[in-house]
């Protein structure tokens, strides 16, 4: 029992340290960034209440500047702190396929876009995990 308590402090206190740093490829165009940050807004507003959440977002480049603007148009209020802390991940799994990983301290989406037959960038599956 005692060690069942322990591993569950543990990991609560690996979700509250949690140090994750934004990336994003820039292979994409602006026009498919700024349509996947659109869909990052949509997949915010479904998990956390807008104009009730205010979201703390360091953006590294372009994707994350558009993020920014699709989560307040929104509604969400976006700063650098003392709110919930999103990080995001936008990276190339192969040549024809992308994936937008959404993190805060106790949520996590993926969602994969990838490139059809007459090369428009449309999005696939999407996955979400609540943490323990």
């Amino acid at each position: 029992m005692m060690k069942s308590l322990l591993l569950s402090v543990l990991l609560l206190g690996g979700c509250a340290t949690m140090n994750i740093d934004n990336f994003e490829d820039d292979s994409l165009t602006p026009n498919e960034m700024q349509m996947i940050a659109t869909v990052g807004g949509e997949i915010m507003a479904g998990q956390y209440p807008p104009g009730k959440t205010t979201v703390a977002l360091k953006p590294v480049g372009a994707f994350g500047e558009y993020l920014v603007e699709a989560l307040r148009q929104h509604g969400f209020g976006v700063q650098d702190s003392n709110a919930v802390a999103l990080h995001y991940l936008l990276d190339q799994l192969d040549d024809r396929t992308w994936r937008l990983g959404l993190i805060t301290t106790d949520w996590r989406n993926d969602s994969v876009f990838h490139r059809d037959g007459n090369n428009t960038l449309i999005r696939g599956t999407q996955t979400q995990r609540v943490a323990p």
